[in-house]
């Protein structure tokens, strides 16, 4: 009986377990820093490099994670938060991203705001198709007929956390997508993996501010080419104007031999 007790008591204490794992939480949050680095950690508690992310991607946070710690080989220590990415555990700098944030878009130049507030105004802007991390928490503006949204970005080294009018912001994720992929451009040379990627970019759904971007980078990194989907418009535009001269060719035919009818019947009646 002892024993059977025992075995109900270590199932009970497993079951808790996995149904604990399986209702792990997590924080959201993006990176803000183009090529950041996500690091694992040693037994001895530094850091080491595994791999590196591009401006924008989301990730998962562990609450409660934040640690100090120096990376492999150095000596000083750095802030470091545990995150989940494609299923695996790393580390990752806390300056490097916002936490309880989405990723997003600014789809045109607009001025940020100090405060969710009309009078607030700045004289800084955000460029048009800059990635941004949009927060989570709801905003209640000084004028409720004005919606803001409070984002976080970098440029440069130049970290702000401030508002903008939400009407501006997209976070369709295939916007999110294309952004990221044309910054991972600038940093490879090779025609044949920018041509692929442009290719790729342009199959996806995204905005038409995004879309224009898209066209435009392609068209100065590619100056002599046509791109694919404009040789299909073309084709497009082509075979309608054959099929209205068909159709009109068609009429023009009916119309005669309605007239060549009409004149014989005419002449039947003579």
């Amino acid at each position: 009986m002892k024993k059977l007790l025992g075995f109900v008591a270590i199932f009970a204490i497993l079951f808790a377990g996995c149904n604990k794992k399986q209702e792990e939480k997590f924080d959201s949050a993006v990176l803000i820093y183009q090529d950041g680095s996500l690091w694992t950690e040693n037994e001895d508690g530094s850091m080491k490099w595994s791999t590196t992310l591009s401006n924008g991607t989301g990730l998962k946070v562990y609450p409660d994670s934040s640690k100090m710690a120096a990376r492999e080989g150095k000596n000083d220590e750095t802030e470091f938060v545990k995150v989940r990415f494609d299923n695996k555990d790393y580390w990752i700098q806390t300056a490097l991203i916002a936490q309880n944030a989405v990723e997003s878009v600014v789809l045109e130049d607009t001025l940020v705001y100090q405060n969710p507030d009309i009078a607030a105004v700045t004289n800084i802007s955000v460029p048009a198709l800059t990635i941004v991390a949009v927060s989570n928490d709801e905003v209640i503006a000084e004028d409720p007929s004005f919606k803001f949204k409070k984002i976080s970005y970098r440029t440069d080294k130049t970290y702000r956390s401030v508002y903008v009018k939400q009407n501006v912001l997209s976070n369709d994720k295939e916007d999110v997508l294309v952004l990221r992929m044309l910054n991972k451009l600038k940093s490879t040379k090779n025609e044949t993996v920018k041509e692929e990627v442009f290719n790729n970019a342009l199959q996806l759904n995204c905005s038409p501010e995004v879309k224009d971007a898209l066209r435009a980078e392609y068209k100065a990194a590619f100056p002599d080419r046509v791109l694919e989907e404009e040789t299909v418009a073309e084709e497009v535009v082509e075979a309608a104007e054959e099929n209205e001269e068909t159709e009109a060719s068609t009429e023009v035919d009916e119309e005669t031999s309605e007239v060549e009818e009409e004149s014989e019947e005419t002449g039947d009646e003579e």
